[in-house]
């Protein structure tokens, strides 16, 4: 049918997320379940802000992680960041950070993600198509009402 074949092309996620922890956050975890029960694609960038002696998070393929180092003065990522990333075909591109990530918030903007979809701060209302307002700070409740609403968006969506 044309819908299963229509929803077959948006299929690619990227999720975003700046952590200082030397483990994917629960939330990450949870909301690369999800999507990978439905059958879609799960790439991360990962902003690792904390001890470079304590990264443990490798590099792999879907996965990019970047430290301060990989940026200039200005938070911009390199050059080599952003050629990883723009290899990237994606359909949505999901911010899932408390907090603003100035080099996360830059690749979303340079993105060619149909739709970028993140929490809303006033660094995110230029660059993002689709924000949530979540005013608590936890991460996983954030995941989890934002999977509600996509789950519940028109088909013609085909987001979840």
């Amino acid at each position: 049918s044309s819908s299963s074949a229509a929803s077959d092309v948006y299929k690619r996620q990227t999720v975003l997320f700046e952590t200082n922890e030397s483990v994917i956050p629960k939330a990450v975890e949870y909301l690369n379940e999800v999507l990978l029960l439905e059958k879609k694609s799960v790439n991360q960038v990962i902003f690792y802000t904390g001890d470079p002696k304590k990264l443990s998070i490798e590099n792999q393929r879907g996965r990019i992680v970047f430290t301060k180092k990989d940026c200039n003065l200005f938070y911009k990522p390199k050059k080599k960041i952003i050629r990883q990333f723009a290899d990237y075909e994606l359909d949505y591109l999901i911010d899932l950070n408390m907090v603003d990530s100035f080099p996360l918030i830059y690749l979303a903007g340079i993105s060619n993600a149909r739709l970028r979809i993140g929490r809303q701060s006033p660094a995110r209302i230029q660059f993002f198509d689709l924000i949530f307002d979540h005013h608590d700070e936890n991460q996983q409740e954030f995941a989890r009402q934002m999977l509600h609403y996509l789950k519940n968006m028109p088909d013609s969506y085909h987001i979840i």
